[in-house]
Formats: structure tokens, C-alpha cells, sequence
């Protein structure tokens, strides 16, 4: 039975490669509204069993990206897409067994190599499935009631691509539904992880609380392993020394400089960062807070780029937020 099945999935794919290839195709919607759908698209698709006159709920949708476009010429209208397969958490667990969903996010999906020819009819709109990585300082926010996707499945093989346990020294992955949990992040170059705070403080991973610690943080850049030093250049350095960066930053706007002191954090201890936390708006005030100190000034739309509403870390359970330090570098996170 299994061979026949093959035999006959060869056959249905070597008809779809003989008949003539589209970019793209509108499927109309209620209200005579029509909607194009493209190659590369992610789209929403109508689980088997259930029908076009029923109202599903975010996560009853399957999920796919639109990997081929074609019709025959005989009957041009009857269009034929290659999906290739977004998986839920729990469709992964049931052929990797040491898998756990339960560490996945409710909105969470996972980009698989199974790919099935479906009919056009079976899609009901656009999706948006946004990329995370934990290791970019860069990516835009996700919000808790968005699609996102950060593994690649390879089902023959029954591999995940980054491995979930490549994040901190618990080989924990990051959870980012559960309230008690809090992840500080490491931007430097050479390390790019994050940590669970309760690892860390387990772990002794702490230094006394000064009052220089914001400013370390801030002068722990994204994209070096090296502290932010003023380059010799800088007009900046021909001010009295006792003008050290500190005094420097009281001529920046104040929320700016607030939200580079901020550590890095994600989770849901911290419902405001969504799924990415503040590392994206942490790591653009940096940014601009030195183009500031090195003379290069701040965009008038600054904020654009930055929620300072949101980037300030406060969590949930109000407790104050540890002194916690990297692992791998011993630097302020």
C-alpha cells in the first residue's frame, strides 16, 4: 500500500512539472474581494475535513509557503500549488520523541522539508510567519498573537535546525510563554546567547549592584567584544576629562540613554519585549548613543526605531533585576 502510494505521488508530481508555470494567482474572496497570491508566500490552508464556511480559530489553520504555481492548459482555472510544510510543535514531537513542545510558543511553527501538491481552493489568505533568531541583535519585533518560526525540520533525518538546547548551559530552550521565566542576553560578537536569570544567579553568575552599572551596560556593544571607547578623533576628548561619557550622555535625550542601559532581556516575565524581548530597541539605542558621543548626532526620528515604552525591563513579579554577568565573557548582561 505504502509503495502504491509513492508510485502515485510520483506520478501526480511528474503532471504537475509538464503543465505551464505561474508566479502568481488571485483567489477571490467573500465580497468579490480578490486577493493575489504570490511564490514564496506563506499562506493559510484549510485543515482536511473542515470547510470554507466555518470560522477557525488562529492555530486550527495549517500553514505553508507557496513553492510552485501551475494549471494545466486545458483548464487554466484549475490551479495547483507546491506547498511545502510549516509543522505545529506537537506534529515534530510525534517523529522526533525527545522533543518537547511544551517549550515551544502557542503561535509557534516550525518550517519542515515536506512538501504536498494541494488544489487552490484549500487556501484561505496571506499569512505572516515572522523569522527569530537567537542570535540576531537586529530582528524585528513579534508580537504574542503573530505566527513565527525559528527551527528547520528535516523529517527523514528527524533533525532541528538550530538544536533546541544551543542556547544557555541548562540546554533548556527558551520558552517564551512561561511568566516565571526571564532570559538575559550577551550581544557581544563572540557570544550571542542568552541565559535563563534564574541559571544565572544559580550559577553565581552575579557582581555587586554600583552605580556604574547601567553605564556598563551600555558600553557593551552589539556588534564588538570590546567596551565602546571615544576614538581619538572626536571633538569630544578636547573637553576637560573630568567630562568622562558619563557627563556626555546628560546632553542626549534622556530616554535614549535610559533604554541603552537597559540589559537585554526576553521572556515572559517581561510580557512587554514579546517573543524578542528588548534586544532589537537596546541594541539601536547603543548604536545611536555612540554615533552621538563620536560627533555623528541623533536622528530627529530616533524613536522610530525604538519603543522606550516598552524597552524598559519590568517584570511581572516587580522583583529588582539582579547584576548579572556572562558566563563566556564576564561581562554586565
Amino acid at each position: 500500500m505504502a509503495r502504491r502510494r509513492r508510485l502515485l505521488a510520483v506520478k501526480r508530481q511528474a503532471q504537475f512539472m509538464s503543465w505551464n508555470k505561474f508566479a502568481r494567482f488571485v483567489m477571490p474572496d467573500a465580497g468579490d474581494v480578490d486577493h493575489e497570491v504570490k511564490m514564496n508566500d506563506d499562506v493559510l490552508v484549510w485543515p482536511h475535513g473542515r470547510t470554507v464556511h466555518e470560522t477557525l480559530e488562529m492555530d486550527e489553520y495549517w500553514l505553508a509557503r507557496v513553492r510552485d504555481i501551475r494549471s494545466s492548459t486545458e483548464n487554466p482555472s484549475d490551479v495547483w500549488v507546491r506547498a511545502q510544510w510549516y509543522y505545529s510543535p506537537r506534529d515534530v514531537a510525534d517523529v522526533i520523541k525527545s522533543f518537547d513542545p511544551e517549550a515551544c510558543g502557542a503561535h509557534e511553527r516550525i518550517f519542515s522539508d515536506h512538501f504536498d501538491l494541494i488544489h487552490s481552493t484549500t487556501i484561505d489568505g496571506i499569512a505572516t510567519v515572522q523569522r527569530y533568531s537567537d542570535e540576531d541583535v537586529e530582528q524585528g519585533v513579534i508580537a504574542k498573537n503573530a505566527y513565527w518560526c525559528r527551527y528547520n525540520f528535516e523529517r527523514e533525518a528527524r533533525t532541528l535546525d538550530p538544536k533546541p538546547n544551543e542556547t544557555c548551559f541548562c540546554h533548556l530552550p527558551y520558552d517564551p510563554d512561561d511568566d516565571t521565566v526571564a532570559m538575559h542576553f550577551c550581544p557581544r560578537l563572540s557570544c550571542r546567547k542568552a541565559y535563563h536569570q534564574s541559571c544565572l544567579v544559580k550559577g553565581k553568575f552575579k557582581e555587586p549592584l554600583t552605580r556604574d552599572r547601567g553605564l556598563r551596560l551600555l558600553l557593551s556593544p552589539p556588534d564588538s567584544d570590546e567596551p565602546f571607547v571615544l576614538p581619538s578623533s572626536s571633538s569630544r576628548l578636547r573637553k576637560p576629562r573630568a567630562q568622562g561619557i558619563a557627563k556626555l550622555l546628560e546632553g542626549l535625550p534622556g530616554e535614549l540613554v535610559r533604554v541603552a542601559k537597559q540589559p537585554m532581556v526576553k521572556g515572559a516575565k517581561y510580557p512587554q519585549g514579546g517573543v524578542v524581548g528588548n534586544i532589537t530597541w537596546v541594541s539601536r539605542a547603543r548604536k545611536l548613543v555612540y554615533d552621538a558621543l563620536c560627533d555623528l548626532g541623533i536622528p530627529e526620528d530616533w524613536e522610530e526605531g525604538i519603543d522606550p515604552s516598552k524597552a524598559i525591563v519590568k517584570f511581572k513579579d516587580r522583583n529588582v533585576i539582579p547584576a548579572l554577568i556572562c558566563p563566556q565573557c564576564g561581562g554586565p548582561i
